[in-house]
């Protein structure tokens, strides 16, 4: 039996599904049996789906893939920022773009999102968006109880800074000034915990 006539099975197979596929294949064609002595090939097909069940039943939290996938590549002092609609995101840069339509999602339900899946030490926004977004600069400040905090110019400061972020989330966000860097934290237990921001919902 071919190795993708199983595979073909599974939309866009994940590696540990080609890997049991290939498994799979291996023992029908050598006719071998498990240590049960029964044949194989009845009982990884199961474990194929389960396997598939695992891969796509995520429960909560983020389902954008890219997004979820350029996350657990930061590590510690990794830099990332969630920009609004119309940031200078750096040519050449690593830009997951969440956005929608004008206004969805916006930049808070992007923060709190991204925060329910890392912890962060440090953030950096405008030091003009307490003047212009003072709703957003509010709920920040009230957000990061624990983490060190930058205001500082969007020019040429920020934009700068941002040179150096391993990633860019682009938000359908249009209000001024909703802007933030925010700086991965360790995983050091002891420190994370002051340091840990969950939400029960994003909205």
């Amino acid at each position: 039996m071919p190795d993708g006539i199983l595979c073909g099975l599974f939309e866009d197979p994940h590696p540990g599904i080609l890997k049991y596929t290939k498994e799979l294949n291996h023992c029908i064609r050598k006719n071998r049996t498990d240590s049960e002595n029964q044949p194989v090939g009845f009982e990884i097909p199961l474990a194929l789906f389960a396997e598939r069940q695992k891969i796509i039943m995520k429960k909560s939290g983020i389902l954008n893939a890219d997004l979820l996938c350029e996350l657990t590549k930061l590590r510690h002092l990794d830099k990332l920022v969630i920009c609004d609609a119309g940031f200078p995101i750096p040519k050449g840069a690593t830009v997951v773009d969440v956005s929608l339509v004008a206004g969805i999602p916006t930049f808070m339900q992007v923060l709190k999102a991204v925060l329910n899946e890392m912890i962060v030490e440090e953030y950096i926004i405008f030091d003009f968006m307490k003047e212009f977004n003072k709703e957003y600069y509010d709920e920040v400040k009230g957000i990061f109880k624990n983490q060190r905090a930058n205001e500082i110019p969007m020019t040429p400061d920020f934009v700068e800074a941002s040179k150096e972020a391993k990633l860019f989330i682009r938000t359908g966000e249009l209000r001024p000034a909703s802007n933030i860097m925010l700086v991965s934290a360790s995983g050091v237990k002891e420190v994370c915990e002051s340091l840990d921001i969950c939400f029960s919902s994003v909205n």
